[in-house]
């Protein structure tokens, strides 16, 4: 009766330990998880970002392609050039 209640101690406590390294584990992969997590979002966040700026890009050489009164814009403003009787008037901090 005495190697029953021995055996059944150390089963117990088999049982208690593979219990404790079950909640250990899963609580750190819980944790990873939440952190894989956030970092998807982040990474769905930057996608859109650079979908609507790639969008946009597309938007604007497709513009450059078919639309010449942008094309002029374009050149005046980026290149600040001028018609032969126009005058630009730059002021500090315009224009970079």
């Amino acid at each position: 009766m005495n190697w029953i209640r021995v055996t059944h101690f150390f089963l117990f406590l088999a049982f208690c330990v593979a219990a404790v390294w079950g909640a250990v584990s899963l609580y750190r992969d819980h944790r990873e998880y939440g952190k894989v997590r956030g970092e998807a979002a982040a990474s769905e966040r930057r996608l859109r970002d650079k979908e609507r700026a790639l969008a946009e890009q597309e938007r604007a050489a497709r513009r450059l392609v078919s639309d010449r009164e942008y094309v002029e814009l374009m050149i005046r403003r980026r290149l600040d050039y001028a018609k032969p009787e126009e005058r630009v008037f730059r002021f500090d901090g315009q224009g970079q």
